[in-house]
């Protein structure tokens, strides 16, 4: 669990000194483009992913259980070339689609490569994650393709040469083809050096069924783009309706206010495998012991979180600079509904790994359609702040509406309040 949470914090503070540096050496007008492709191509991402990195981790256990390594690599196989081919669509389409909107050439191909490039490396994350372990899994994503654009931020600033949102995703995608390229000689080395297994010996095989494997994968892919639309959607619908510098002022004070979920979010990595091991017994001690362990260290970030907020609030906004500090009022809301889904703990991999994967779709849906509207309504009545307004209320009921189905559902209370139900102490 020390090594999720390290990485998840070393990664989170490269990320939040790679967008500064980028916002300053953009500034506030050619930032807010680039927060706008990024949230795009994010989001694109998740749809490009078809569901894999979440039906590998479930599928490669389950494998391994009935019909040994070999079963495994076959599951294995499956998967890696269905998002192969998903990525290199993803990647086409998205080249068209920039092109329509007018943008040169050159810009088209950069997004349309870091989309079909962001999605396998989140892919390979999740298969190194329970293959090779967090570090080869967590390391390239959190650490290594971000060094590449933040490297190329600073020397832009401190050379004083010209850095655009182009830019950014050349530098981007050059560190993505790296951590990709190291990830995955990591698990090819990880299943080589795998012990054969007596069922391997004795013939025994595991054949998945196609049509519950589609089936799943379908559920998990739609859950998965609703997630995304809940993260990315507002600062999409606020580039459209307002205008680039707002777009900007949002995206930087989302990612500060973020910033005390960064240690959650590195234990809902730990969560995750924890989750993936025990789907079985999700009320067994083991699960519960784990869920125990996230609740508390969440409490103490999110009050953490709250005390920076409000105090440096302004101070971190400047970091990206001086004429960001406007977004002080939207870095106080939006803290509010960062807070909620910390709070509430790791609901959607809990109902997505044991089964209920049907369950967590409807209700992302449902939230990710709410907070469209509403941002989009508040954008257009009253501007800015409305809207970040509307967001965090949106992320406060779609908090409580998923914790409500994962007691209901799986029988046991993933948010902080399992400290004093009772619910994670072993029997």
């Amino acid at each position: 669990m020390a090594l999720a949470l390290g990485l998840k914090v070393g990664g989170s503070a490269l990320a939040f000194a790679m967008l500064t540096l980028a916002g300053r050496a953009m500034g506030l007008h050619e930032f807010g483009v680039f927060a706008y492709w990024f949230s795009i191509l994010s989001f694109a991402s998740a749809a490009v992913l078809l569901g894999q990195e979440a039906v590998i981790m479930v599928e490669w256990q389950r494998a391994l259980s009935a019909g040994g390594v070999r079963a495994a690599r076959a599951v294995l196989q499956r998967s890696s070339k269905t998002i192969l081919l998903a990525g290199i669509f993803g990647g086409a389409a998205t080249t068209f689609i920039a092109h329509l909107t007018g943008a040169a050439w050159t810009f088209c191909m950069l997004v349309g490569l870091f989309a079909a490039l962001l999605p396998l490396l989140v892919y390979g994350t999740h298969v190194a994650r329970v293959v090779a372990g967090i570090l080869q899994g967590d390391g390239h994503f959190e650490v290594t393709w971000r060094l590449f654009p933040t490297a190329g931020a600073a020397v832009a600033l401190l050379a004083g040469l010209s850095f655009h949102a182009e830019t950014f995703f050349a530098y981007a995608c050059f560190g993505l083809t790296v951590a990709l390229a190291v990830q995955v000689i990591s698990i090819a080395r990880a299943v080589r050096g795998m012990p054969t297994s007596i069922l391997d010996d004795t013939g025994v095989a595991y054949e998945g069924d196609t049509r519950d494997w589609a089936a799943r994968s379908t559920r998990l892919w739609l859950g998965g783009v609703l997630d995304a639309a809940n993260q990315y959607v507002e600062i999409c619908v606020i580039g459209l309706l307002l205008s680039p510098i707002e777009a900007g002022l949002y995206y930087a004070a989302a990612r500060i206010a973020a910033l005390f979920s960064i240690i959650a979010a590195g234990l809902h990595v730990y969560a995750s495998r924890e989750i993936a091991q025990h789907a079985a017994r999700p009320r067994g001690s083991e699960m519960r012991g784990a869920l125990r362990l996230v609740a508390g260290v969440t409490v103490l970030t999110v009050a953490g979180g709250i005390l920076l907020v409000g105090g440096g609030g302004r101070t971190l906004l400047t970091l990206f600079g001086p004429t960001f500090e406007a977004a002080y009022l939207p870095l106080v809301t939006l803290t509010v509904g960062v807070a909620a889904i910390a709070v509430a703990g790791p609901v959607p991999a809990l109902l997505r790994l044991t089964g209920h994967e049907g369950v967590h779709a409807r209700i992302a849906g449902a939230c990710a359609l709410l907070r469209c509207v509403s941002v989009a309504i508040g954008a257009m009545a009253y501007g800015l702040e409305a809207a970040t307004i509307a967001s965090a209320l949106c992320s406060v009921v779609c908090a409580i509406v998923l914790t409500r189905a994962c007691r209901r559902h799986v029988a046991i209370d993933p948010s902080v309040f399992i400290l004093i139900s009772g619910q994670g102490r072993t029997p």
